[in-house]
């Protein structure tokens, strides 16, 4: 059965890849959804799939692999119902998943350099 969640994480959670990161998350979960940062330095992180790949996107958001510094993870569930609306914000989320994480960072960021230009 297909649901969906919308959770708000807070903590230290902007400028440290928290975005990216849940991008590849949620790819690896098989999971649709989208992250984005919140006027107030949190992260809204929405969600739609199988019950136990949400619970493990859940406990992954409050865990110790996730960048940056996590202080809580409010989490709202929903009906599949919402699926739309989740679709409608990752259409305005730069970086998400389902064309492949790492080949959208390209295309936005060009190619991966490493030491002085």
């Amino acid at each position: 059965m297909t649901e969906s969640i919308t959770a708000r994480v807070t903590g230290q959670v902007q400028g440290v890849g928290f975005r990216w990161t849940t991008a590849r998350e949620l790819e690896r979960l098989r999971v649709d959804g989208a992250a984005g940062n919140l006027a107030d330095g949190s992260v809204r992180v929405t969600a739609t799939g199988a019950r136990d790949s949400l619970l493990a996107l859940v406990d992954w958001l409050d865990g110790p692999d996730t960048p940056g510094r996590v202080r809580g993870v409010d989490v709202t569930w929903g009906s599949p119902r919402e699926a739309p609306e989740i679709r409608r914000l990752m259409q305005k989320t730069s970086i998400r998943p389902g064309g492949g994480f790492c080949e959208q960072l390209a295309r936005r960021c060009g190619p991966h350099r490493t030491g002085p230009a």
